[in-house]
């Protein structure tokens, strides 16, 4: 597959590889990048090896998608700081934030804050298990089936997330396997599957999957490659 017309501006303006090009689509292509192809090729010219830093290019992708910065004024390790300023500054959602500091909700708790408000909850206890049932009818703390995803949580086996909005009402239920990071169940209000979900709800997910990088860092990026390969994941 040849470049395309604006893979062969860049790589005779900025002056990179061909080689250096195909890797530059496939990082976009997984980052949806799109807009910010020129700033990569710019960053990559200076230091082949940002190419990569999959995690770290994500986390500033991020920001920069969410903030609607001008990214071409930062070279890489600027951007990187400034992505982690607003990282770390990610519960500036009111509510969220004053049920953080009330310590009604567990800041550890949470995963990641998507552009909405909405936040991705790890849920930890049988209690958590059975708030998510009696919001989600589905079974997931249910006598019997709750000691079992019990017991997938205190064995290190599995991760339990669950989607939730400012009023910590869940929407979403997912379980990812630790050792391997794929997705084992995602699950809306009544087992409902992903196409039927809200449009809020799969933003929320698409958010997450491709810019949660406070996630597992060693994960997150296997997370993503099964979802690209794993059409019945959605």
């Amino acid at each position: 597959m040849g470049l395309s017309k604006k893979e062969t501006f860049i790589k005779e303006s900025i002056g990179i590889s061909e080689d250096q090009i195909i890797k530059l689509r496939d990082v976009c292509r997984k980052l949806n990048a799109k807009k910010q192809t020129v700033w990569i090729a710019k960053e990559l010219k200076k230091d082949e090896t940002i190419i990569d830093k999959y995690s770290k290019l994500s986390d500033i992708i991020d920001w920069a998608v969410s903030t609607k910065c001008d990214l071409m004024k930062y070279d890489f390790n600027s951007a990187f700081v400034e992505q982690k300023k607003w990282h770390d500054n990610k519960c500036d959602f009111p509510k969220i934030k004053e049920k953080m500091i009330s310590k009604e909700i567990e800041e550890d708790r949470v995963a990641f804050v998507t552009s909405s408000g909405d936040h991705f909850f790890y849920i930890l206890t049988e209690e958590d298990l059975k708030y998510e049932s009696d919001h989600m009818l589905h079974c997931i703390g249910w006598k019997n089936s709750d000691q079992q995803y019990s017991d997938k949580i205190k064995n290190g086996k599995s991760i339990i997330l669950s989607l939730r909005d400012e009023e910590n009402v869940p929407s979403l239920t997912i379980e990812i396997d630790l050792k391997t990071g794929r997705s084992l169940q995602v699950r809306g209000r009544k087992n409902a599957e992903l196409t039927d979900l809200p449009s809020r709800t799969k933003k929320a997910l698409t958010e997450f999957v491709l810019f949660a990088g406070d996630f597992k860092e060693n994960h997150s990026a296997k997370i993503l490659d099964m979802i690209n390969k794993n059409v019945n994941y959605f």
